[in-house]
C-alpha cells in the first residue's frame, strides 16, 4: 500500500518556486528528484509512495507546490553515477564516492563535493545506511510529477480538512495520529514544534485527487527555477550563502 508524505519545503521562495537546481526537491528534465534533508522522512519512503510539498510561511496563501510519485530509491553513489548533471555544487547530489575511504560510515563510502550544499551537515544527513537514499519520481503529467508553484491549490477547504486527518511525524517518530491543530497559516502542526515535521497518510491518491480537482484546468507549465541548466548560477565559495534546501 502506498503512503503519502507531506511536508513544508523551506527553500521555496515567495514566488512559490525553488531558487536554483541544488534545492530539494529538484525539477530537471521533466522529473522531480528528492535527495538530502528530511531525515525522519527518507528512511520511511519507498518506490510507489507519494510526496507532497507545501510552501513555507511568509506568503499567503500557503500552497501545495508539488505532488510526485516515487519510482526509484537508490544510494547517493548510484545517483552520482547515473545523474552527472545533478551533481553538486550546482545540483542536489552533495556527496561523491570516497577516493580514500574512512574507517566508518559515511566516510567509508563518501566525501563531500567541494562547494556543494550541506558542507557542514552532510555526515549527519547520511549518517546511516538507511539515510543513504536518493529518490527519482515519475515523469510529469497533469498535476503529478511537476512543479505546481503559484498554480498549486491553496491549503484550505477540503485539502486542509484532509491534512488534519494525517498522522504527524518528527525526529522522535510518530507524534500524533492526527494533525488536528492545523490551520491555513500552519498546515503542519504539533504543539510548539514547527520544523522537522512531516505528515503521513495511507490515502495519498485521495489527496492527489483533491489537488488535481482544484486546479487541473488552470495548470500552466511552471518552472521551479531548477529544471533548466540555463537558469542555474554557479556560485563561488566567496558569494555562496548557506541554505536549507
Amino acid at each position: 500500500m502506498a503512503t503519502g508524505f507531506i511536508y513544508v519545503v523551506p527553500s521555496v521562495g515567495k514566488d512559490y518556486r525553488q531558487p536554483n537546481l541544488e534545492c530539494v526537491p529538484t525539477t530537471f528534465g521533466g522529473r522531480i528528484y528528492f535527495g538530502p534533508c528530511k531525515k525522519p522522512m527518507r528512511p520511511r519512503m519507498s518506490a510507489g509512495d507519494y510526496i507532497f510539498g507545501i510552501s513555507p510561511s511568509g506568503r499567503s496563501p500557503r500552497r501545495v507546490v508539488f505532488a510526485a510519485r516515487v519510482t526509484e530509491k537508490m544510494s547517493f553513489a548510484e545517483a552520482y553515477r547515473r545523474f552527472p548533471k545533478l551533481r553538486g555544487p550546482v545540483g542536489p547530489i552533495h556527496v561523491q564516492p570516497a577516493r580514500i575511504p574512512g574507517p566508518t560510515f559515511p566516510e567509508s563510502h563518501y566525501a563531500h563535493i567541494p562547494n556543494a550544499n550541506h558542507a557542514d551537515t552532510w555526515r549527519s544527513d547520511i549518517r546511516t545506511l538507511e539515510l543513504d537514499s536518493f529518490f527519482v519520481c515519475d515523469r510529469e503529467k497533469e498535476c503529478l510529477g511537476r512543479w505546481l508553484g503559484p498554480a498549486g491549490p491553496a491549503v484550505e477547504g477540503q485539502i486542509l480538512t484532509f491534512l488534519k486527518s494525517c498522522a504527524v511525524y518528527g525526529n522522535a517518530g510518530l507524534l500524533s495520529k492526527t494533525n488536528s491543530g492545523a490551520n491555513e497559516r500552519t498546515p503542519v502542526h504539533y504543539g510548539n514544534l514547527f520544523t522537522g515535521l512531516h505528515l503521513e497518510t495511507p490515502a495519498p491518491r485521495a489527496l492527489l485527487k483533491l489537488i488535481c480537482k482544484s486546479k487541473i484546468l488552470a495548470f500552466p507549465l511552471v518552472s521551479g527555477r531548477s529544471d533548466s541548466e540555463s537558469v542555474v548560477v554557479k556560485e563561488t565559495p566567496r558569494n555562496r550563502r548557506s541554505r536549507t534546501c
